[in-house]
């Protein structure tokens, strides 16, 4: 029992620097300019924060491309709480690190 209370402790903990990260560069991602670095920035920072929840340490996996392809199911999640957009979330990067991995190949 006591593991699975720590895992949704630092779930929780995740979830929240994942939400904090997205208050700090939404505006960035949703109308700023693409070729920008403050933009750029912005996807770093999100598909750090996204790695950093799903528990992927592997410095192969890279979320860039998922964070610039589905800001708005990504602000589905985070804004309204929409189940369906974090399980869509969970398959994109459990597709990216089985392709990164060669997993299935």
């Amino acid at each position: 029992m006591h593991e699975v209370a720590g895992a949704s402790i630092t779930l929780n903990g995740e979830l929240e620097t994942l939400v904090k990260t997205w208050n700090d560069y939404n505006e960035a991602l949703l109308t700023g300019n693409v070729n920008s670095t403050e933009y750029a920035y912005a996807v770093r920072q999100m598909s750090k924060s996204i790695k950093s929840l799903f528990g992927i340490t592997n410095e192969n996996v890279n979320l860039d491309n998922l964070v610039r392809t589905n800001k708005d199911l990504i602000s589905k999640f985070l804004n309204e709480g929409d189940l369906k957009a974090y399980e869509k979330i969970e398959n994109l990067v459990s597709q990216e690190v089985a392709r990164t991995l060669g997993v299935g190949q």
